[in-house]
């Protein structure tokens, strides 16, 4: 019996050495192929415990004293740390946001949100955190995924997931929306010229067939088929402006031009529906907000443990950058901050992190320490310009590519850099613009051409009032040129550049508005802090310092706001702290172990923060927490590519 009792103990001690060897593993990262490293450890072990398992059996009398003292005492160690790991587990995975921050606005109130995507998991990658907030609130949030998510047959799978995690969040069942059509294409060819995508389709009408090989628009068990189509590019254009036209939205978040070629054709077949809506419907004027779901969530840093605060999105590398987000200035973003659900310290706990791990299909969760930052970015498209039913010329000839709402446009889809084609070459012609009827305008947005090497470096406008305005150099990647003028009465105007370099200078699109002067409306704005470094602050941790600065600003547009422009409260009741304005910055001063709450308001909106300077003990509590909670994000990574690779190599 002794020797089976010592046999126990000695399972126990390999079992827990194995599986804390293969946390140190995973969570230090010293094996850089897992797969091979623990087939290594475990061989390894099972060596040791056969040779252990052979001496405790047959051992001699004399030595049993000894083994029967150390052994238990031996075992005893990592079995006590293999329990406080569970325990450690149990706190990770039960610790609850405790955080005071929220903020006062109607701007996520009362409005018909919908969001646009190619891909289930899309969703989360483009509005996560942010659509929490929308349901929330008293809206009506509408998700319509353009394609079924079929490219390897999984679109039954695909479909499951994104109803459970929608409708998790509060999405109604009725309100997700499938149109249908194929992830990916097989080519077709047109006078022996293969075309690639569906959108590129020579012959609008031609019927093509997804690379799943369906031939016609189908749903799923879980999500029905919006309408049943064939598979034509005029159907993909019909279907997302049917969609548009049924739901009217107010405020839309939509892909723009990622990586992803069906992302790309996503975000065009959007801008091609509502330009024709905007034409038909004069008086219909959407919020428009364009992101994207790689260089700023999918392909983002993981950052998510860089800092004890949530750290902001950052400006993707210039690669990215160049190839998708051209049209854009970074500057020109609009922040919008995250649900309070996904403020807790620990990733595992935020709504984000959930969701993601219901895309289990496409291991969204491995994304999720960069799909988590401390702002949701998006660039805005107005959709109040003069000019969806104006006649534009260059030179004698017609066009239509300078009024169609994409700022852009590619004759062959690709998942790399694509030739943009969405402009109009000047070559040292004007630019005319007939108005139906005459409106009343002071501003005019020109993009030029987004290449370094071809823009227009000045010209002037002449009105049908007989004034001119004249302009520099227009932005060289192709984001908006502003010209404000005097308000004038305008039936038409012409654009005469003075100055050119390059061999293909030209425009992307012209748009008239007629800006009225007034603050912004409190009804579309929110209050946020942000730090130095220009992250927002929802529950600030100081590191190293008593004392931090932040400044106020009206957001989504970051407006920035002083002393004489908002009311301030501040709550503490311990000593050591303090808050006060320096040149329109808020300095607060936390002194170790004390805390204070700040709320900051302005008409109807207001934001509450708080700022805290924890003990040595706390901090030493959440290191071991954050660390627990990183390794258990960690394991999951491993265990997901376990499973890829013993099915890439045994099945």
């Amino acid at each position: 019996m002794k020797k089976h009792k010592h046999l126990l103990w000695f399972s126990a001690l390999m079992f827990s050495l194995m599986i804390l060897t293969k946390i140190f593993i995973v969570t230090t990262d010293i094996v850089k192929r897992p797969f091979f490293g623990f087939a290594l450890l475990e061989g390894s072990f099972l060596l040791c415990w056969i040779l252990g398992a052979a001496v405790l059996l047959y051992r001699k009398d004399k030595v049993s004293k000894t083994i029967s003292k150390l052994l238990p005492a031996a075992a005893f160690l990592p079995v006590l740390a293999v329990l406080t790991a569970v325990v450690l587990l149990i706190l990770t995975c039960m610790h609850p946001y405790t955080g005071a921050f929220s903020i006062k606005t109607s701007l996520f109130e009362g409005k018909k949100v919908m969001i646009i995507v190619p891909h289930q998991d899309d969703d989360i990658s483009l509005v996560g955190g942010l659509i929490e907030r929308y349901l929330q609130g008293s809206n009506e949030v509408s998700v319509v995924f353009s394609t079924n998510g079929d490219h390897w047959g999984g679109g039954e799978l695909r479909a499951t997931e994104a109803f459970s995690v929608l409708t998790s969040l509060g999405v109604k069942e009725e309100a997700i929306y499938y149109l249908g059509f194929g992830d990916g294409w097989q080519p077709q060819f047109y006078e022996e010229q293969e075309i690639k995508h569906i959108y590129n389709s020579i012959a609008p009408d031609a019927v093509w067939t997804s690379h799943y090989g369906a031939t016609a628009t189908y749903g799923t068990r879980s999500i029905g088929c919006y309408m049943e189509l064939p598979y034509t590019r005029n159907n993909f254009r019909y279907s997302m402006e049917s969609i548009l036209l049924e739901k009217m939205p107010d405020t839309i978040f939509a892909v723009d031009v990622d990586s992803h070629v069906d992302h790309k054709a996503t975000s065009f077949f959007f801008e091609e529906a509502l330009c024709n809506i905007l034409k038909r419907l004069p008086d219909y004027h959407p919020t428009v907000y364009k992101g994207f779901c790689y260089g700023t969530a999918w392909e983002a840093y993981a950052d998510f443990y860089a800092d004890l605060n949530l750290l902001s999105t950052r400006k993707p590398e210039a690669k990215t950058w160049d190839n998708c987000a051209f049209g854009y200035l970074w500057e020109d973003r609009v922040r919008f901050p995250l649900d309070e659900s996904n403020l807790n310290p620990m990733l595992i706990n935020n709504s984000v992190y959930r969701a993601l791990n219901r895309y289990a299909c496409q291991y969204a969760h491995l994304r999720a320490g960069g799909i988590l930052n401390g702002d949701k970015i998006f660039w805005e498209r107005r959709t109040d310009s003069l000019l969806y039913d104006a006649e534009i010329f260059v030179g004698e000839e017609k066009t239509t590519v300078l009024n169609d709402f994409k700022l852009k446009d590619f004759r062959e889809l690709r998942e790399d850099a694509c030739i943009n084609t969405g402009f109009a070459a000047l070559e040292d012609q004007r630019v005319l613009v007939k108005i139906e009827k005459t409106v009343t305008a002071n501003c005019i947005y020109l993009y030029d051409n987004p290449s370094e090497g071809d823009n227009i470096l000045g010209g002037y406008i002449s009105f049908s009032d007989g004034s001119q305005v004249e302009f520099g150099e227009l932005e060289k990647n192709g984001a908006a040129t502003i010209i404000s003028f005097p308000e004038k009465k305008v039936d038409w105007f012409e654009i005469v550049p003075t100055g050119t370099e390059g061999n293909c200078c030209g425009l992307g699109e012209v748009e008239l508005y007629n800006n009225r002067p007034g603050t912004p409306d409190a009804d579309n704005t929110y209050l946020m802090a942000v730090d130095e470094n220009d992250h927002f602050v929802y529950d600030y941790i100081l590191s190293d310092t008593d004392t931090a600065v932040f400044r106020i600003g009206s957001f989504p547009h970051a407006q920035p706001l002083g002393e004489q422009d908002v009311a301030l409260t501040w709550e503490s009741d311990e000593e050591g702290t303090s808050c006060h304005w320096d040149q329109d910055r808020l300095v607060v001063t936390c002194v170790k172990g004390s805390s204070c709450k700040i709320t900051v308001s302005a008409d109807a909106v207001s934001t509450t923060f708080t700022v805290s300077n924890p003990g040595d003990l706390t901090r030493s509590y959440m290191a071991v927490l954050r660390g627990t909670d990183k390794t258990i994000i960690k394991i999951r990574e491993f265990d997901f590519f376990f499973y890829n690779e013993f099915q890439r190599r045994f099945l």
